[in-house]
């Protein structure tokens, strides 16, 4: 056989947040469940629930403050309400006509703010929360105060994880080349965009006319994926550019009227765009499904000679669909 041609942030920013009108309209629903001296918490489904933002709050009050229950915890005259694109949220302590205002990257960072900010007036006494504002004054918790700072719990890290996949696509062999990888992903501290690099190797094979030849593929791809959407303990959506490189060696077998070992090797480079889905975590396991289109950058063509056959030319546009599974190593799930 021959071959005849060849971008983070960490901390919750205090601001007049805009866009109330639809946190005020759930707030309604959620205030006639509730009685008129509880402490109320309005929030998108995208946020942590109740129960899990009530657990944040207590964890932060035992590190500063005993004697507090979830029971008396829920009868403070308070409020939250994070905004529709979980972006923003404002804290209200009724009783004192307090209000502040926070702003984050995402629903999880604003909520975690807006727990520690609780955490800190109350941590004084609810009856200085209950207060004048005057008397509010030890606790800092003036509109126009700073921010507190987080905590280093409250500080996210790049996350880790890794991974094994299954695919099958038409330019690494013929259709279907089976490809199997392993893989290093990076999460950025925001959680908006990662990075990905991919050990691979695939196996395929061809027989024309009882003409046979086998095709085996060693490579990788980095893919870097800027866009995502949801957050990482619910179905999250990322879109992803990939750029492969390998080196796909073709042989012939003694029926095909060459010798065993025959054989003829060449360069592939491929750019793809893929649309990754991945499932909420399963037993610290997250399932991902991936289908792209790719451009081959260098195509090539492995024929017989003598006479001409061709077994297997690059397309001109290929297709790829993944199937894997990750598992961070940080056991951030957020």
């Amino acid at each position: 056989m021959r071959r005849a041609r060849c971008s983070k942030r960490s901390r919750a920013s205090v601001g007049w947040g805009l866009g109330w009108v639809l946190a005020g309209v759930l707030a309604v629903g959620s205030a006639a469940a509730q009685s008129p001296g509880s402490l109320e918490y309005v929030a998108p489904a995208s946020c942590p629930g109740r129960e899990a933002w009530l657990d944040r709050v207590l964890s932060r009050l035992d590190d500063g403050a005993s004697g507090w229950s979830r029971e008396r915890l829920e009868a403070v005259a308070a409020g939250v309400q994070v905004n529709a694109a979980g972006t923003a949220a404002r804290v209200v302590f009724h009783e004192g006509g307090i209000e502040r205002s926070i702003e984050g990257a995402d629903c999880d960072e604003v909520t975690s703010a807006a727990a520690l900010i609780l955490a800190i007036a109350l941590g004084a006494g609810h009856s200085e929360v209950a207060a004048p504002p005057r008397a509010a004054a030890p606790v800092d918790a003036r509109i126009d105060a700073p921010a507190p700072a987080a905590s280093s719990s409250e500080r996210r890290h790049w996350g880790l994880g890794i991974g094994a996949s299954a695919e099958a696509n038409g330019w690494t062999g013929p259709w279907p080349a089976g490809v199997l990888g392993v893989s290093v992903e990076a999460l950025a501290p925001s959680r908006g965009w990662s990075l990905r690099a991919v050990g691979t190797y695939g196996s395929s094979e061809q027989a024309v006319d009882g003409r046979r030849a086998e095709f085996t593929y060693w490579g990788g791809h980095l893919d870097l994926c800027p866009v995502a959407v949801g957050s990482r303990a619910a179905w999250r959506w990322t879109s992803c550019a990939e750029l492969h490189a390998g080196l796909l060696q073709a042989s012939g077998d003694a029926n095909s009227a060459l010798a065993t070992g025959s054989s003829r090797q060449a360069l592939l480079a491929t750019a793809i765009a893929a649309m990754r889905v991945e499932t909420p975590p399963l037993w610290a396991v997250r399932l991902q499904l991936e289908t792209g289109l790719a451009v081959p950058l260098v195509r090539q063509t492995f024929q017989f000679g003598a006479p001409e056959q061709v077994m297997f030319e690059s397309p001109a546009v290929g297709f790829l669909g993944r199937a894997g599974i990750q598992v961070p190593l940080d056991g951030q799930h957020d």
